[in-house]
């Protein structure tokens, strides 16, 4: 018997157990319309997946599924409580899903008989919903007829809370979806993504950032009232990045909300600094004026009327509170507070009752208290709501295993104080093994804060590549090893966003279940630090592809069908695959790393004013040329698919719009790259007195395809309603980047003189 499980049918994510049951196949006819039977409490959730089936088995296969109470032999059978039935159509070793908390909050059973009605069953709606995901994934089309293959399916994720995120730049901000065609086509295309994150059981997202503003745009509390609404009805979780304290990105203008300064009166009391960065330099001493006393209680009576304000207008899904920017729990910071914290924490031992961890413990349950107050007509925070408590001690994979053992012992007393335990977690970044020992963090963590502590939830926000910070390629195999962060409560990847759909994808695969896949499981997966450093850094920079993944009869070519149907799906797979000689990638957005215009610090590697070298600029421009190369070829693969796409195919709209993507990369691509041959054609002349020819003409011209590009954008009008730029981010910046520039150029040529105007230095990125 056939099993759904292999070539291109296969199911995204992979279920844990899929067994055939060697029966005939089961038929279902275009012409005949099919019961699907409620069973067991039924509320807004169990609704919503027995509409989202019968609208996507019809949309998708033309079958006809109305909602019906009265079950018959060729109905599909919804049931939020499998007791109800257990004893007439369910085996004893399916019900195992349901043993294990996640299993029962999200697990399910599927199961297809020909003779019997196909049983969807779980012990929650949620879990219903996720039935009905898998259900959708095993229809196949054969000789016109619709079929289901006979098999019993007992499914449940890894980890709690699956995150991929919507942002650009990483978790700091740029809407990735808003594309500046205004509020209303954005409403609706978010809607629409929900429903993909449904399809593939993604349940949290990096929504937002930075800030806890309300005021953004004229709308934009209602606007997300409503998605949120809309996400909550599908068990989505929308995480939104803001401070408690720190307020690092304020001073680069990323950040929307109140920047809160330690000050003896308010509005305006003198500032004094408390604890902060750690380190003598500028950059840490500004931090420790930042919101950062835990003893000022007008202060914190001024934060948490910001909070209940942003959660009572916006009906937020999940926060991501940040909190000093400190990666590591650090005796050096907590010395440096201010008297009244002193007094008030007199210990300086980072995990006492008196000390470091008891002042964190109250100021996380201030938050969360001033955040669960919030109730109201079909939203209660303390219900709806995922608290993440970031900082001080985020960690990340590379400190020491002393730094990890006092970050062990000060959060799980962090945990053992606190008053608030439900949907309150704590947030790290990526932990893998411990250096010496080997021993796994996340295991290590579950196991610190459920015998030392509480038991509180904690996650990981995920940086492995593809996220705007390390690089922006479209495609990278590292979810294959999420299985490293098992014992977490939730993996959220700080990528996966417009540009990168297949990568939702792949995240959702090995975050609901990380070790069996039906694509690729590594073999032998490294059991040591330094060895599994080199395959996930390997994994990260793109120099490992494995076909399994990567080819066209593998994931991508799966994932590619799912997303853009069976015509364009191969072809769209053939352009997410394209890589350079030194893994360049296609560049479909212009506030993009590999050209160096994202971040905090956009372009200051390639800035005229730079004391850089010939050799510097050689390799720089040879990068550019390559990255336009390849964003060139990804364009004219979708140019060439839109020609033979029909006008009705569902997927055209989302292909145009990235083929129009690329194809204004490719012209900012080629801007940048002309522009650092200039550059090198200029040291070449002021470090080594090689003439200039006709570089003065070449600098002419390029400050005039600059400004027949600007009037091309202008006459586009789009405009995003993201304060950051959304999917537009970068396009005028980078413009307004090369007039400056160039300006600057064409002067040092007539004054034969390399630098011409004094610069300061660049602010720190915080």
């Amino acid at each position: 018997m056939p099993n759904n499980n292999t070539g291109f049918n296969r199911i995204i994510p992979t279920p844990q157990n899929i067994v055939p049951t060697n029966q005939a196949l089961r038929l279902l006819e275009r012409d005949k319309i099919y019961s699907v039977c409620l069973v067991g409490p039924v509320g807004e959730t169990l609704l919503f997946a027995a509409g989202f089936l019968c609208s996507e088995a019809l949309h998708k296969f033309g079958v006809r599924l109305e909602i019906n109470e009265t079950p018959a032999e060729e109905s599909i059978i919804l049931c939020s409580d499998y007791n109800l039935l257990k004893d007439r159509y369910l085996d004893t070793d399916s019900m195992k899903v349901f043993d294990n908390d996640l299993g029962r909050q999200q697990g399910y059973i599927i199961q297809i008989n020909a003779d019997q009605p196909v049983i969807l069953c779980a012990a929650s709606e949620q879990g219903c919903m996720y039935a009905v995901s898998t259900l959708l994934q095993l229809f196949h089309i054969q000789d016109n007829v619709i079929t289901l293959d006979s098999q019993i399916i007992a499914d449940y994720p890894d980890f709690k809370y699956r995150g991929n995120c919507w942002l650009i730049m990483a978790e700091c901000g740029m809407w990735s979806y808003d594309r500046g065609d205004g509020i209303d086509n954005y409403r609706k295309r978010i809607v629409e993504k929900l429903d993909m994150c449904v399809r593939y059981k993604v349940n949290m997202l990096l929504f937002d950032a930075m800030g806890w503003a309300t005021d953004r745009f004229p709308g934009y509390a209602e606007l997300m009232r409503e998605i949120n609404k809309e996400a909550r009805l599908r068990g989505i979780h929308l995480m939104y990045v803001g401070y408690g304290s720190g307020y690092g990105a304020a001073g680069r203008g990323f950040y929307r909300g109140q920047v809160f300064q330690n000050r003896n009166s308010y509005p305006d009391g003198e500032e004094y600094p408390c604890l902060g960065g750690v380190g003598d330099g500028v950059a840490s001493m500004l931090g420790r004026y930042s919101g950062t006393c835990v003893t000022n209680t007008e202060l914190m009576r001024l934060k948490c009327e910001e909070f209940r304000r942003f959660v009572y207008e916006v009906e937020p899904g999940a926060m991501y509170i940040h909190n000093l920017d400190n990666d590591r729990v650090s005796k050096e910071m907590w010395l440096k507070r201010c008297p009244e914290c002193r007094k008030r924490w007199p210990s300086d031992d980072l995990d006492s009752d008196i000390g470091m961890a008891g002042a964190y413990a109250e100021f996380y349950d201030t938050l969360a208290e001033c955040i669960k107050s919030v109730k109201k007509p079909g939203y209660d925070a303390d219900r709806d709501c995922v608290l993440y408590m970031i900082s001080p001690g985020y960690m990340n994979y590379e400190h020491s295993d002393e730094d990890w053992q006092n970050a062990l012992a000060y959060w799980a007393t962090v945990s053992r104080l606190m008053k608030y335990k439900h949907n309150v977690s704590f947030m790290f970044r990526e932990q893998f093994f411990n250096h010496d020992s080997n021993i796994l963090r996340c295991a290590q963590m579950r196991e610190a804060l459920d015998t030392y502590g509480q038991g509180h939830e904690f996650g990981i926000v995920y940086f492995y590549g593809a996220d705007g910070f390390h690089n922006d390629q479209l495609l990278l195999p590292t979810p294959s090893l999420h299985s490293i962060m098992k014992g977490t409560d939730a993996v959220v990847t700080a990528c996966g966003n417009a540009f990168q759909e297949p990568l939702q994808l792949l995240n959702a695969e090995y975050l609901w279940n990380s070790e069996s896949s039906a694509f690729y499981n590594m073999k032998d997966m490294p059991a040591d630090y330094f060895e599994f450093l080199k395959v996930y850094k390997d994994m990260m920079e793109g120099k490992l592809r494995p076909q399994e993944l990567f080819g066209s009869d593998g994931f991508l070519g799966v994932a590619c069908r799912k997303l853009y149907g069976e015509t364009a799906g191969p072809i769209m797979a053939k352009m997410f695959a394209l890589y350079g000689e030194h893994n360049e990638y296609p560049v479909p957005f212009v506030a993009n790393t590999e050209i160096g215009a994202g971040g905090f610090n956009p372009f200051e590697q390639i800035a005229y004013w730079n004391k850089l070298t010939k050799n510097d600029m050689a390799e720089t421009r040879d990068k550019f040329q390559k990255v336009h190369n390849i964003t060139a070829q990804a364009r004219d693969i979708l140019n060439d698919l839109l020609k033979m796409l029909s006008v009705h195919d569902s997927a055209r709209c989302e292909i145009n719009w990235y083929a129009e993507s690329l194809k204004i990369s490719e012209i900012y691509t080629r801007h940048c790259r002309d522009y650092v041959d200039i550059y090198e054609q200029l040291l070449a002349h002021f470090e080594l007195n090689e003439n200039l020819d006709n570089t003065q003409q070449q600098v002419c011209d390029l400050r005039q395809e600059v400004c027949e590009t600007r009037k091309l954008i202008e006459s586009l009008e789009l405009t995003a309603i993201d304060y950051l730029g959304g999917a537009l981010a970068g396009r005028d910046s980078t413009l307004t980047f090369l007039e400056s520039n160039l300006e600057e150029m064409a002067e040092s040529i007539i004054q034969d003189k390399r630098f011409v105007k004094t610069h300061e230095e660049p602010t720190p990125w915080w």
